[in-house]
């Protein structure tokens, strides 16, 4: 149960950083026009999988392939 809270509180932190750190969630909010909010939901997407991305290639430093980190993983 202390392993959910944790993370939870972790997502809890993404997302305030996000919604402090990225215009475009404020866009999606009271965008301009409608390219505008397209705009935002495309860069949010996009900063997300980067996010994400990053963080697995950051829980494992040895190497930048991710197939052979998860296989590295299922090993051990």
């Amino acid at each position: 149960m202390a392993q959910i809270d944790s993370q939870l509180e972790d997502v809890d932190r993404y997302v305030f950083s996000l919604a402090t750190a990225n215009f475009d969630i404020h866009l999606l909010d009271s965008p301009n026009s409608e390219d505008d909010y397209q705009i935002a939901k495309h860069n949010i997407l996009f900063y997300k999988s980067a996010s994400i991305a990053l963080s697995q290639i950051q829980s494992c430093p040895n190497t930048a392939i991710m197939p052979i980190c998860s296989v590295k993983k299922r090993e051990r």
